[in-house]
């Protein structure tokens, strides 16, 4: 870092904290037997099993390792609204990874304490490995991954495959069963990311007002943003794939388990604080109907707890603030004071690859929120609400109305080329956009101070399609837990011309799976062919899919060794 670069930004302070927590799973790779579900495994228990071999002398590890492991809170899961299940918790709890030192500056001398959203991503990943590689020590674990496979973290944010042994304390586990004898599976979501922003401010200079509105105008563009979010970084209904039932393509855990709630904080109201809880209607719920959404009607009246901190209803905020109370305690919804930012938190499970280019992102919207000001709000917007419910209901491939594209320009002061109007390309439209016009703006400098390329330039984030991803890994899992739907994939590639357009794919592939299911999957379905290697899909301008050419027509026995790719 030059000189001149730190002379200009020292004056900053700024602040950011990761949190993830997440379930670990055994993934064992075997060719032969199919993947049809998951086996969840208690890393709470192994982590005290390590301890007490620790404090009897039965194992190496340092005093540094064993304070580490013994500071990792767990999390439980499932959703509890005025006493009445959304969603039981599994019998096991996250381990959850946050990252230290909040708040950063740079350094005028030396960089040793300077940090950057790379490094902090980086640190968070590295607690994870730290913890798998400690508790991968423990004799019983040893045993139970050669048994039942490595240990990963799912790809993405839910699944409705897992299973759970009954003694995971044991070297060979018990599942649960039904009447059949199959071993029980059900849904769970498996994990979720919080991110923390304090923006840059100048100590003893900044205003609280002038703190508190740089924030509520930040958190003002990212509600904005959500709908979009949601093509690129959440995940659907793991069976959503040929379901007769209208399940959610956008994401299961934000509608169904009322995690992350969108728009679930009135960020007027920062200067006051919001706690865990919303604290204004969730207008876009009214009418939004997909399956299994029933279950959250529990959560639209507020728990006693959400009642003490503010929450109109037990349904979540999407922004949250922190401070200290009169006993000197950081709280949850205490309000705004400089030096104490914003949590998002309204973030699925994702592998970790992808965490710094959301986070970078984010970085890029603080410099747009620097710049421009963006004075209307999202709660009753008819345009924002129709098309959240749209992506939700159809996920990353959902085209969007003009009105939200237009209000999208007018309160983020961009122009949105708009050559397609998919959800993701608008998305990926708004990052090329926000990146060239603030690659070298000061809050995206600062927060990226480190990611310098060889040509001297911060990368640009590239935005995944974890949503895409996971609708083909249900679509995956579904085929290998059914021969005839296998059957049906092999016929359909043997079938496929050298050359042919969506209406031509259409008319084989409803000869042989039901219309009745799979009529709104066709595009995924085809992006899914694409990203097995069967096809090449060449797309007009408008971003739709124009031909596809057929590029391989091998068959296949089971789907394995894709669904690995995602773990790894």
């Amino acid at each position: 870092m030059s000189l001149a670069f730190r002379k200009k930004f020292k004056k900053y302070t700024w602040g950011m904290g990761l949190e993830h927590e997440m379930h670990l799973f055994h993934l064992k790779k075997n060719r032969k037997t199919n993947i049809t579900s998951f086996t969840l495994y208690d890393g709470e228990l192994a982590r005290r099993r390590l301890l007490d071999e620790y404090n009897n002398d039965k194992i190496d590890i340092s005093l540094d390792d064993w304070k580490e492991l013994s500071n990792i809170p767990f999390e439980k899961t499932g959703r509890l609204c005025n006493g009445k299940w959304v969603i039981k918790k599994v019998p096991f709890n996250m381990p959850e990874f946050i990252t230290t030192n909040f708040q950063t500056k740079i350094q005028l001398k030396s960089d040793e304490k300077a940090r950057d959203i790379g490094g902090m991503c980086f640190e968070l990943i590295k607690a994870k490995e730290k913890y798998l590689d400690l508790i991968k020590k423990e004799k019983i674990t040893k045993k139970q991954i050669k048994k039942y496979g490595e240990l990963y973290q799912y790809p993405f944010g839910m699944t409705s495959y897992l299973k759970y042994p009954e003694n995971s304390n044991a070297l060979t586990y018990d599942f649960q069963k039904n009447k059949n004898g199959k071993i029980k599976v059900r849904e769970e979501y498996v994990g979720s990311y919080h991110i923390t922003i304090t923006l840059p401010y100048i100590q003893n200079k900044t205003t609280q007002e002038e703190f508190i509105e740089a924030h509520q105008n930040f958190a003002n563009q990212l509600q904005w943003l959500e709908p979009l979010l949601l093509s690129s970084f959440f995940s659907c209904d793991e069976r959503a794939p040929g379901s007769k039932k209208d399940r959610v393509r956008g994401s299961f855990r934000v509608a169904i388990i009322g995690w992350g709630n969108f728009a679930g904080s009135d960020v007027r109201k920062l200067k006051n604080g919001i706690g865990r809880y919303s604290d204004i209607d969730s207008y876009w719920r009214d009418g939004f109907k997909v399956y299994g959404i029933e279950k959250l009607k529990p959560c639209f009246k507020p728990s006693p707890y959400a009642k003490k901190e503010g929450g109109i209803s037990t349904l979540s905020s999407n922004f949250r603030t922190f401070g200290n109370n009169n006993n000197g305690e950081r709280v949850s919804g205490a309000g705004m004071t400089i030096g104490n930012g914003v949590e998002f938190r309204i973030f699925d499970q994702f592998n970790d690859k992808e965490l710094v280019h959301l986070v970078r992102f984010i970085s890029l919207v603080a410099e747009n929120s620097r710049k421009h000001k963006t004075k209307k709000y999202v709660y009753k917007n008819k345009n924002w609400i129709k098309a959240l419910q749209n992506i939700m209901k159809v996920g990353w491939c959902a085209e969007l109305n003009k009105g939200y594209i237009n209000d999208l320009r007018e309160m983020l002061g961009l122009k949105i080329k708009e050559e397609s109007n998919v959800a993701i390309d608008i998305l990926r439209e708004i990052n090329e956009e926000l990146y060239k016009k603030h690659k070298n703006g000061d809050y995206f400098v600062i927060m990226n101070s480190f990611e310098k390329n060889y040509k001297g330039e911060i990368e640009k984030p590239n935005l995944p399609l974890i949503n895409l991803e996971s609708w083909i890994m249900g679509c995956l899992i579904k085929m290998n837990r059914s021969k005839n739907l296998l059957n049906y994939f092999n016929t359909l590639i043997t079938l496929l011309p050298d050359n042919f357009n969506k209406k031509e794919f259409e008319k084989i592939f409803f000869s042989l799976f039901k219309k009745a299911n799979w009529g709104t999957d066709i595009i995924n379905f085809l992006y899914m062919l694409g990203h097995l290697g069967y096809i090449e899909i060449k797309l007009k301008k408008n971003g739709k899919i124009d031909t596809c050419k057929t590029l391989s027509r091998e068959l296949v026995y089971n789907f394995n060794d894709k669904i690995e790719k995602f773990f790894s």
